[in-house]
C-alpha cells in the first residue's frame, strides 16, 4: 500500500509539474507581441517649413502600410527602430521624437539636441549625431542623458552603425568613416578616408562589413569593420543618403525619391522598391521578431527568445 501510494504521489506530482510546465510556457509567450518586419524612412519635404517632414511605413516588397505613419516634423535626418518604438530626429527643431511601430506619439521631444543628423539605437543605449557641435552623444532609450559629448571634433556627422562594441561614424564633411568604441574612446578617426561626401554607414549582421555610401558620388562601397576595401564601388546609382541591413538584403534611401533594395554583395533586388517619395533621408528597417525556444532540463522550464539585433 505504501509502495502504490508513493506511485501515485509521484504521479500526481509529474502531472502537476507538466501542467505548470505548460503554464510556464503560456506566461513565458505572453509579454511578447510579434511584430512584422517593415521598413520606415523619413521624408523631408522641403526640409520642413510650410511642407513638414513625415515618416512612411511600407512592407518588405515595398507597399505603403501607411505613407503617412508620423506627420509634423522638421526635417527628420535620423530614425531608429528598436522591437517596440521608432526614434527620430528632427534636424530644424532640434529634438527627438519616440512613437510606437503604430506611430503613436510617445513623446514629441523625448531629448533635446540641436541638429541632430542621426539617429541609432542598440539595446537600451541610443547614439546620435549631432552636426551642429560636431559630437556623438549617448542617451539611454527613455531620454536619460549618459554623455552628452561621447565622441567630439567630428566634421558634419551623419548616420551612425553600431555593432556590439564598435561604433562607426559617417562624416559628411571630411569624408571619412571614423571607427569607436560605444563608450567613446577613438579606434582609428579615418577609418576610411577620401570618399567625397559621406552620408551612410551600416554593419552587416555578422560585424565583418561596413557599407558605405556618399551623396555627391552617387557611390556605395563594401570594406571590412578593419577598414580593407573588398568593393569601394559596389553600387553606383542614385544619390545614395542612409542605409538599413536586415539578414542579407540591404536597402538605400536616394534622396531622388526611392529607396532600392540590393542583395549584400551588389546584387540588384528592386532599385525602386519604394518610389515617388519627397527627399527621403533616413530609413530603418525593424526586428524581425524572434523565435520562442523551450528548452527543459530535469524538472526546470525555461524559455528563452532566439532574435537577431540590427543596427
Amino acid at each position: 500500500m505504501q509502495t502504490n501510494a508513493g506511485s501515485g504521489f509521484r504521479a500526481s506530482r509529474a502531472l502537476m509539474s507538466c501542467l505548470g510546465a505548460i503554464a510556464a510556457l503560456i506566461a513565458c509567450g505572453q509579454p511578447t507581441v510579434a511584430h512584422a518586419a517593415a521598413i520606415f524612412v523619413t521624408k523631408a519635404n522641403g526640409f520642413g517649413g510650410g511642407n513638414p517632414g513625415t515618416i512612411g511605413q511600407y512592407d518588405l516588397t515595398g507597399t505603403a502600410v501607411n505613407a503617412s505613419l508620423i506627420t509634423g516634423l522638421a526635417a527628420p535626418f535620423g530614425i531608429a527602430a528598436s522591437a517596440t518604438h521608432l526614434f527620430v530626429g528632427n534636424n530644424n527643431t532640434g529634438n527627438v521624437g519616440q512613437y510606437t511601430l503604430a506611430g503613436a506619439t510617445v513623446n514629441a521631444a523625448l531629448i533635446n539636441a540641436p541638429g541632430v543628423t542621426g539617429v541609432t539605437v542598440s539595446g537600451s543605449d541610443l547614439y546620435l549625431a549631432a552636426q551642429g557641435d560636431g559630437t556623438i552623444k549617448k542617451y539611454l532609450t527613455d531620454g536619460t542623458l549618459v554623455d552628452n559629448t561621447l565622441i567630439t571634433g567630428l566634421d558634419g556627422p551623419r548616420q551612425i552603425a553600431v555593432w556590439g562594441s564598435l561604433l562607426f561614424v559617417a562624416n559628411s564633411g571630411s569624408g571619412t568613416v571614423g571607427a569607436y568604441t560605444t563608450s567613446g574612446a577613438t579606434i582609428n578617426a579615418s577609418l576610411l578616408s577620401g570618399l567625397g561626401q559621406v552620408t551612410g554607414v551600416a554593419v552587416s549582421e555578422d560585424g565583418t562589413q561596413l557599407f558605405v555610401s556618399s551623396q555627391n558620388t552617387g557611390v556605395t562601397g563594401v570594406y571590412t569593420t578593419a577598414g580593407v576595401p573588398i568593393n569601394a564601388s559596389l553600387i553606383v546609382a542614385g544619390n545614395p543618403q542612409y542605409l538599413a541591413i536586415s539578414g542579407q538584403e540591404l536597402y538605400v534611401a536616394n534622396f531622388s525619391g526611392t529607396v532600392a533594395q540590393y542583395k549584400t554583395d551588389g546584387t540588384v533586388v528592386n532599385e525602386t522598391l519604394i518610389s515617388a517619395l519627397d527627399g527621403p533621408l533616413a530609413i530603418a528597417v525593424t526586428p524581425e521578431p524572434g523565435s520562442l525556444a523551450l528548452i527543459v532540463a530535469g524538472a526546470g522550464l525555461f524559455c528563452t527568445r532566439r532574435s537577431r539585433s540590427r543596427i
